[in-house]
């Protein structure tokens, strides 16, 4: 992609993920983002046909961060590819990214914006699952299994019981991870 395009394409995302962070996204409007960003709206029009779009694209520059922290944290740390440890790196990786990119009050508390997100971390898993096969089968569809990990452990590491730090909570979901990992909901080949 030509660089220019490429930086035009990335003042975009920066300037909807900043306005994300200021206000509802049903509340953003595309003249808005233009004017945030020093651009014309034939120039976003150029590139997007509406916000929606802008925001499928931030999601897949997000997708493309998480792909590359898993592939680094699985370098680092699962040479044998465990399964569990595989789980847990790329929930390490959906969360880094995550916090680089949107405040989690936000998505709490903004139904479309949930809506986009659970959409991406469930792209995030399929990838992972289709990049990573593990030697593993499930005893329910996977469709369902990967839709009950994604909202269970988010929500997990987001309800807020006042009592946890951020860290304690994600020591709390990798523990989670494991009791998951190894119950029969999976069925592990030998």
């Amino acid at each position: 992609m030509d660089k220019r395009i490429q930086k035009t394409k990335d003042n975009f995302r920066a300037t909807l993920s900043q306005l994300i962070q200021e206000k509802p996204f049903e509340k953003i409007n595309v003249k808005e983002i233009c004017e945030r960003a020093h651009t014309s709206r034939v120039t976003f029009y150029t590139y997007y046909g509406d916000k929606y779009d802008l925001l499928s694209d931030l999601f897949d520059s997000i997708k493309e961060q998480v792909k590359e922290n898993f592939k680094t944290l699985q370098e680092k740390t699962n040479p044998s590819n465990s399964f569990v440890t595989s789980l847990k790196n790329i929930l390490t990786a959906v969360m880094t990214s995550e916090s680089a990119s949107f405040s989690t009050t936000y998505l709490v508390n903004n139904m479309d914006m949930t809506y986009f997100y659970f959409r991406f971390l469930m792209d995030c898993v399929g990838q992972f699952e289709i990049e990573y096969p593990q030697e593993s089968r499930t005893s329910y569809p996977l469709q369902k299994i990967n839709a009950f990990i994604v909202l269970g452990l988010w929500g997990f590491l987001h309800v807020d019981d006042g009592k946890t730090t951020e860290k304690e909570s994600m020591d709390d979901v990798m523990h989670l991870i494991e009791d998951i990992a190894s119950s029969n909901i999976f069925q592990h080949d030998k």
